[in-house]
Formats: C-alpha cells, structure tokens, sequence
C-alpha cells in the first residue's frame, strides 16, 4: 500500500510541477511579449514620424522674411531679411510644425520663440499672433502656402497632420500596455483552473470506479 500511494504522490507531483512550469512560462511569454511589442511600436512609430518629417521639410520663407531656427533641433528662433541665418541655420517647415502653426494660429507671437525684440519688429511689430507672424493673415492662405510649397515626393493632399501623428503612436503604446497588463492578470486565475482540474479528476475516479465488493449481491 505504502509503494502505490508514494507512487500516485509522485505522479501528482510531476503533474503539479509541470502545470506550474506551463502558466509560468506562458505568463512570462505574455509579460514579456507586451515589452517587447511597446518597444517595437515606439522604435516604429518614432522612425515612421521622423522619415514623415524629412519627408515633408522645405525651407520657409515667406516675403523676402527668411525664418530661423537653432541648429540640431529646428526650433524656431527669429527671423531676419537677410540671406543668411548665421549663426542660427534656416528654418524647415513640416508636417508637424505645419499642425502646431495651424491649430495654435492666435496665440500672441510674444508668447513664442518667434516673439520679442528685433525678431518680432521684422516680422511686423508687437501684438500679432503667431500665424501673422509666419507671414499670413488666415489659416487658409497658411494652409495653400504649405500646400503648393511641400516637396513633389511627399504625399499627403492637407499635407498636415502627418500620416503618422505622434498622438497615435502614442495611444498604440497604451493600448498595448493595457493588453499587457490584462494577459498578466490572467495567469492566477489559470492556475487556479489548472488546481481545479487536478480535484475533479480525483473526484471522477472516485465516482467511475467499480467497486470490488458487490453490494447488491
């Protein structure tokens, strides 16, 4: 008796530890999965946007105004009617500083890099807003200019938003984040299953086994 019940322990034991091994593993497969799909998104979604970017940048000059910015980051800071930018570097319109001028076009030109001193008396004085100080009076006239200035090879017909908006890849990442977090929560609750099935099979052995004895005869 002793032999067959250290028999049945040590069968029930494998089991235990190899369903254990699975959900773990597989839990770990899923926590790990959402890692690396949340870096592939931002590695995809940031080199997507930045292609975009290039993709779509012109100089931008507007009535004989020739728009600045610091080198290395393209941040707008002035503006000057000479033919050169020195020691600043010219200014590159894009899809996503095209969005951030359309949608911010009446806030005061002070309130911006492009405000204040020398560089707001050139490009008309004090109390303009920031589309006025890029040279238009209107959004539509922006949105023509921007338009018909953009490179032949880029395709995108309001030519901003980008294609890839950096807001999208943004609420990708969440989402899989979200996805992560739900698969992560899943494996307690599968190892309860796996315990579960363990003592209904001992109860159905139970249940389906012919007794030696007849108790009816």
């Amino acid at each position: 008796f002793a032999a067959k019940y250290e028999e049945a322990l040590r069968a029930v034991r494998w089991v235990e530890v190899r369903n254990a091994t699975v959900v773990g593993t597989t839990t770990g497969l899923a926590l790990s999965a959402y890692l690396v799909m949340m870096v592939a998104g931002i590695l995809y979604g940031s080199f997507t946007l930045s292609n975009e970017m290039e993709e779509s940048a012109f100089e931008y000059a507007v009535d004989g105004i020739r728009y600045c910015a610091y080198d290395g980051d393209n941040t707008p800071a002035g503006a000057t009617p000479n033919t050169s930018c020195a020691p600043l570097v010219p200014f590159e319109m894009n899809c996503n500083w095209a969005e951030l001028f359309g949608t911010a076009a009446s806030t005061p030109l002070d309130a911006t890099p492009l405000g204040g001193g020398e560089s707001s008396a050139q490009l008309g004085g004090p109390n303009l807003t920031l589309l006025e100080g890029m040279g238009f009076e209107s959004v539509g006239a922006f949105n023509a200019y921007v338009v018909a200035s953009s490179p032949p090879g880029y395709d995108n017909d309001g030519y901003y938003p980008c294609r890839m908006a950096a807001k999208l890849v943004l609420i990708a990442i969440l989402a899989m984040m979200m996805a992560g977090e739900g698969f992560s929560l899943s494996g307690p609750p599968a190892q309860l299953l796996v315990v579960a099935k363990q003592a209904a099979a001992d109860v159905l052995s139970i249940i389906s086994r012919v007794p030696a004895i007849d108790s009816f005869s």
